[in-house]
């Protein structure tokens, strides 16, 4: 029973955030919704948890409980940081005529939809878009604005669309 309600739960939370994402589109703009955030927040709060555990002399003194606290800690920071930084820096624009991404990892890159040759999913969820000079601009499926982007792709008849 145990495993179900766990299973309907992870369920509802990936509907919920597939909803968010739907439902705050606006044509012409690709960000990450609040989710993302909370997710950042959610992971900070738990690092700090762990530092407060380990600070705060509750750990035994035995090497792998360091080793696993520690572990917790940087994981879950650094999994907290990577989110708010996502929501806060991703930012993209498109319309008929171009795309245009910016992201804190990659910088920002501006493609002419007739310059893109192909477009890619990956195992990481995410879908490549391939510009003629190799440059690549990855879209997360769960990204705003993600559906109407890849409307605009299949307009497009010059772009191999590669998606298994």
């Amino acid at each position: 029973m145990e495993i179900i309600l766990k299973a309907i739960i992870i369920g509802l939370i990936f509907f919920y955030i597939a909803y968010i994402t739907k439902k705050e589109t606006e044509y012409g703009k690709l960000f990450f919704s609040k989710w993302v955030l909370w997710l950042g927040v959610i992971c900070l709060t738990f690092s700090i948890g762990m530092l407060y555990i380990l600070l705060s002399g509750q750990v035994k003194d035995e090497l792998g409980e360091y080793i696993a606290i520690i572990s917790l800690i940087i994981s879950f920071g650094g999994a907290g940081i990577a989110s708010i930084l996502e929501y806060k820096r991703v930012k993209g624009k498109y319309n008929k005529r171009r795309i245009i991404f910016c992201t804190p990892w990659s910088k920002c890159k501006s493609f002419l939809w007739s310059e893109i040759t192909k477009i890619t999913y990956n195992d990481l969820h995410m879908y490549i878009l391939h510009h003629k000079n190799g440059k690549k601009i990855r879209l997360y499926d769960y990204i705003t604005g993600l559906d109407e982007v890849l409307y605009i792709v299949e307009q497009h008849k010059n772009i191999k669309i590669d998606i298994k």
